[in-house]
């Protein structure tokens, strides 16, 4: 499969009208050439990790109404989080 993005988010920075060839489900390769896909956006990132997440909530140590919601996992996915650690208890 190849990819294309305006700009791609890589380690070494932005690169400019890039394509991502995905081969087994790996990153096999990044270059300029033509993609089957264009995602029609302006950026492209890898896949985002939240060192912090309190997934069956938090808080409450001023009584319920201080209390943090849990969040849905599918939540964190439509934010471009891939990873997470969970964090139980209160900060």
């Amino acid at each position: 499969m190849r990819i294309h993005a305006k700009r791609l988010l890589t380690p070494q920075g932005f690169k400019e009208n890039q394509t991502v060839v995905i081969e087994d489900g790996v990153i096999a390769a990044i270059d300029p050439a033509q993609a089957e896909h264009d995602l029609y956006a302006d950026i492209l990132t890898p896949g985002l990790i939240d060192l912090h997440v309190h997934v069956t909530g938090g808080g409450g140590e001023q009584g319920p109404s201080s209390r943090v919601p849990e969040i849905a996992l599918s939540e964190l996915l439509l934010n471009g989080v891939t990873t997470c650690v969970g964090m139980l208890g209160t900060d």
